[in-house]
């Protein structure tokens, strides 16, 4: 059982409210979806939150973000978070080769 259907389980109104907002937030398209999956995939290796450098890591290629455009959130990410984000989210990256 992943994490949301924990919520799901134990606070279904909580659950509702969460993915709503969330839809919210990412359904907006003031900045364009490449970008937000990068941002979003930053944010995630800031925090050192695999699960959530793979899906975004995922969507950023898929909604045309480079390889280089990964290191280069990475590399930013460090810059606040620490070297370990660059590391850890190397670690993501070489994951994603290989999906």
């Amino acid at each position: 059982m992943n994490w949301r259907d924990e919520v799901a389980r134990r606070d279904p109104a909580g659950h509702d409210a969460m993915v709503a907002y969330i839809g919210h937030v990412t359904g907006r398209d003031e900045i364009p979806q490449r970008y937000r999956e990068l941002i979003l995939f930053a944010v995630s290796a800031g925090l050192r939150f695999a699960p959530s450098m793979r899906s975004h890591g995922a969507k950023a290629l898929e909604s045309g973000a480079t390889r280089e455009e990964l290191v280069q959130a990475l590399q930013l990410a460090g810059l606040s978070g620490g070297f370990t984000c660059l590391i850890e989210g190397m670690a993501v990256l070489a994951e994603l080769d290989q999906a």
